[in-house]
């Protein structure tokens, strides 16, 4: 590489880099972006206090998700949110730079600095949280790289075939993250036997490599996969993890079709869509061009592997949105798998839309600066919104600290409700695997707070064990909020579980009320 290419080189990693700090600066001083990141703060905190996956701390994510979390408090030292938002600043810029090498071999260097901005303006968009830590934007990395690796790499030697190995083993990372990164493996799939070789003059010739890969991808997709069932086996604790971290989820999804309506999903993706339009027409251009292309007689080698480039990114492109897609909820962060390929489809297919730059350019800008400035305080953005539990991150905040004021670091708490801040800012460990109530009181994750949607097979099955663990662990503190109504739980106040209404009433004080909610301590006997 030449000094020039060095240079070059150099100012676009700079400029990447640039772009995506400055419009994550305020993930870098605020706590909660989305409370999702509070329960997994606090699933990784029970980990840390020697606890097990999905035995101590409940959810229903891939482990990695919260591994992510759990390595970042130990490296640090520090279980604070806004360090896990400085990692993952980090890891977006990372993946924005493999966008950027991506679109560079893809055509050239134009073609990656086109990508990378694509994808560093579309990350940044849709709505204030959008920027969260979570697992969309953690496998986008895995992915990007997986991609690369399988499109661009042959198998012939030793050396290329320990790349695919790899490759693998990123795609199984990626999965281990979030399941919806597993579209991909279909991809590699539908593109080796297929779409490849269909586009192929020497069939026969390109099926049998693209099998050699697909075999060696797939197979060591597994690897990450084995390593977290050899050491769940070995802790004792594989059963409970296969059932909430992927089981469990099969009823989720199914509970979507129920809670959320196919207008407000439409809607969500037609604003997704309007938001990333001009995106959208180079990539459509580009494939469009490339299928135009096809018809026409004969076609050089170099035709082919252009169409080969296309068919995979039309794939991935595809497999994406069919990921969004699933589970018919359709929140803003699902869309963030999208980001990669469409951006480098478009960049692909910027050349058929240059002449429109401008408008383009300030179609993507005008709102990654908007939502940006959104985020300078993500509160008062969703109290001008009238989000409706816009108040609970300060609720929750007040409380916690309280109960942090008054309590031991040993002392366990249990707060009822979606409130996980809670225990985020009192530091204090939950004294049930439930962190979230959801699991034991029925509401569907993320109905709105007057959906009457719920899951009553949940609390039939599951609410004897949250007794149970408040029995055992006797927290110091119960913090009810129910009477404040954050995120519905007002339908769901301790009176409808008369068992843990009767052992809250004997065995707890109440001592104080903040914004509603009731904190009680427990009674020494």
């Amino acid at each position: 590489m030449g000094t020039e290419k060095v240079n070059r080189f150099t100012k676009h990693i700079l400029l990447i880099a640039g772009l995506i700090f400055v419009l994550r600066i305020p993930v870098l001083y605020q706590h909660i972006i989305d409370i999702d990141e509070t329960a997994f703060s606090e699933f990784a905190s029970i980990m840390l206090n020697g606890g097990l996956p999905y035995i101590d701390a409940v959810d229903n994510k891939p482990p990695l998700t919260y591994y992510f979390f759990y390595f970042v408090y130990a490296l640090t030292g520090f279980k604070s949110l806004i360090t896990v938002h400085i990692f993952t600043t980090i890891w977006v810029i990372i993946t924005g730079i493999c966008i950027y090498v991506f679109g560079n071999k893809l055509k050239d260097y134009k073609t990656g600095v086109v990508s990378a901005l694509l994808f560093i303006f579309m990350m940044h968009t849709y709505e204030p949280k959008y920027i969260s830590s979570n697992g969309e934007t953690l496998i986008n990395l895995f992915l990007v790289i997986s991609s690369y690796v399988f499109l661009f790499t042959g198998v012939n030697g030793l050396h290329k075939k320990s790349l695919h190995v790899i490759s693998g083993v990123l795609l199984g990372l990626g999965v281990m993250t979030n399941y919806k990164a597993g579209v991909l493996a279909m991809v590699f799939v539908v593109h080796s036997l297929i779409t490849g070789p269909l586009l192929s003059h020497n069939r026969m010739f390109v099926l049998k490599d693209n099998i050699s890969r697909l075999l060696i991808t797939g197979l060591s997709s597994f690897i990450p996969l084995a390593m977290f069932v050899f050491i769940f086996k070995m802790q004792g604790n594989l059963n409970e993890a296969v059932f909430w971290g992927f089981l469990y989820n099969f009823g989720y999804i199914e509970s979507g079709k129920d809670a959320f309506s196919l207008f407000k999903i439409i809607g969500r993706t037609g604003y997704f869509i309007l938001l990333t339009f001009p995106a959208w027409v180079a990539a459509l251009k580009y494939l469009f061009a490339n299928i135009k292309q096809l018809r026409l007689p004969g076609g050089t080698e170099s035709d082919e592997t252009e169409y080969s480039y296309f068919s995979f990114l039309a794939l991935w492109l595809c497999f994406s949105i069919y990921g969004a897609s699933i589970g018919g909820r359709g929140y803003g962060h699902y869309f963030i798998q999208i980001v990669p390929p469409l951006a480098l489809a478009a960049s692909a297919g910027y050349v058929y839309i240059q002449q429109y730059k401008k408008t383009v350019w300030l179609w993507l800008i005008i709102p990654a600066v908007i939502f940006t400035a959104s985020r300078i305080d993500i509160i008062k953005t969703y109290e001008l919104l009238n989000y409706p539990n816009y108040k609970s991150e300060i609720s929750f905040r007040k409380t916690g600290e309280y109960i942090k004021s008054v309590t031991a670091p040993e002392d366990k708490i249990y707060s009822w409700g979606w409130s996980t801040p809670v225990y985020y800012f009192a530091d204090r460990r939950s004294a049930s695997r439930f962190i979230i109530s959801d699991f034991v009181s029925g509401r569907i994750f993320g109905t709105g707070n007057t959906s009457s949607a719920v899951r009553n097979e949940l609390t039939e099955k599951f609410f004897p064990i949250l007794m149970e663990d408040l029995q055992k662990n006797r927290p110091m503190y119960f913090i009810d909020t129910s009477p404040a109504g954050f995120f519905g739980y007002d339908r769901f106040p301790l009176t409808m579980y008369p068992e843990l209404n009767s052992y809250v009433n004997s065995n707890y004080n109440r001592e104080t009320v903040i914004d509603g909610l009731v904190i009680y301590k427990r009674r020494e006997f």
